[in-house]
């Protein structure tokens, strides 16, 4: 009977050793759509102190457009030597909480109509050629630059998005540079 028992327990440590040496799936923050806010130094102490410690970033939630911001929920022991370190005749005054806005560039992406160069452009926008993050346009759209097309090809004689290879007439400076056309004479034939 003991061999058996022995046996078993291999088993199940083996199992178990294996089960946790397995690897686990990373996991992301979601990147969601952030603001701008309305943010200001201040001192939130400053109905307790004389001289208090001012905090950056404070702010109402006050909304100013799309941006890169989150707000934190922070808070200050009011009348410490760290939160008034200047004269403080009244003592411990309680615990004030205030809100702080952050850039937060890992979790925020940009609305449609944001400037790119402020961040990442939400899911199924792209970074437009006027550095505003928008639909990426449909073949057939008028265009100037190969990043506004969804196929990343703007033909440059007809200021229009197309499939990424050249049709009839189209210029092009190899064959493969044409949809079933051989390039020649710089145009796809």
């Amino acid at each position: 009977m003991r061999p058996v028992v022995r046996l078993f327990t291999i088993a199940v440590l083996s199992t178990c050793a294996w089960w946790c040496m397995r690897p686990v799936p990373a996991v992301h923050a979601q990147i969601m759509e952030c603001n701008a806010y309305d943010r200001q130094d201040e001192d939130p102490c400053d109905t307790c102190c004389s001289v208090g410690t001012y905090q950056q970033n404070v702010t109402d939630g006050f909304v100013n457009g799309p941006g890169m911001q989150t707000i934190v929920e922070n808070s200050e022991d009011c009348g410490t030597s760290v939160s008034c370190p200047g004269p403080n005749p009244n003592g411990y005054c309680g615990t004030t909480f205030f809100n702080q806005a952050v850039d937060d560039p890992a979790d925020c992406c940009l609305p449609e109509g944001s400037p790119c160069n402020q961040g990442i452009c939400c899911d199924d926008l792209v970074c437009l050629s006027n550095n505003s993050c928008g639909q990426c346009l449909q073949d057939g759209s008028s265009c100037y630059y190969d990043t506004d097309c969804c196929s990343e090809f703007c033909n440059s004689d007809s200021n229009t998005c197309g499939p990424a290879c050249g049709l009839s007439g189209d210029y092009c400076s190899v064959d493969s540079d044409c949809c079933s056309y051989a390039c020649f004479g710089g145009y796809c034939q």
